[in-house]
This record gives C-alpha cells, sequence and structure tokens, in this order.
C-alpha cells in the first residue's frame, strides 16, 4: 500500500537580480523592434498628421449633416411639428 500524500513540488525562486538581468538583456531587442515598426509607421503616420486639418473638417460636416437631418425629419423634427401644429390650428377653427 501507498500511503504518500500528494504534495506539490516547492518551487525554487530565482533571486530578483536574475529578472532584471532578463529585461536588460530583453530591452535591446524591444528599442530594436520599436524602431523597425516606427520607421515602417512613419510614412503614414506623417500622412495622417499632414491631413489631420481635412479629417477634422470631414468629420464636423458629416455630423453636422446628420444633426441637420435629424432635426428636420426625426420622429419629432420639423416636419412632424409643422404637420402637428397644422392639424392643431384646424382642430381649433
Amino acid at each position: 500500500m501507498d500511503f504518500r500524500v500528494g504534495f506539490r513540488k516547492i518551487r525554487v525562486l530565482p533571486p530578483p537580480d536574475a529578472g532584471l538581468h532578463t529585461l536588460a538583456k530583453g530591452a535591446e531587442h524591444a528599442e530594436a523592434f520599436a524602431e523597425r515598426l516606427r520607421a515602417k509607421l512613419d510614412p503614414a503616420l506623417a500622412r495622417v498628421y499632414g491631413l489631420r486639418r481635412r479629417l477634422a473638417t470631414g468629420a464636423v460636416t458629416l455630423f453636422a449633416l446628420w444633426l441637420f437631418v435629424h432635426v428636420m425629419l426625426g420622429p419629432n423634427g420639423m416636419v412632424v411639428y409643422r404637420t402637428k401644429r397644422s392639424e392643431y390650428q384646424r382642430l381649433q377653427k
């Protein structure tokens, strides 16, 4: 008969400076990766940055157009308001 109790092995933690050493080794790779990514994205980011005023103007224009259509033709818009107002005036007469 086997009466052993199934305890997990006790893990030996690495010394604190081992993590810093690994982190310092990986920093060079991370910097190189970030530099390559930045080199790839720079032309696109520069173009978007150059077009930012046009993009903002277009966004505001679309928002104003949507707001106008919503106010005029929405469920409680001006078209419905005028219809109900004329019906109210007709009923008053």
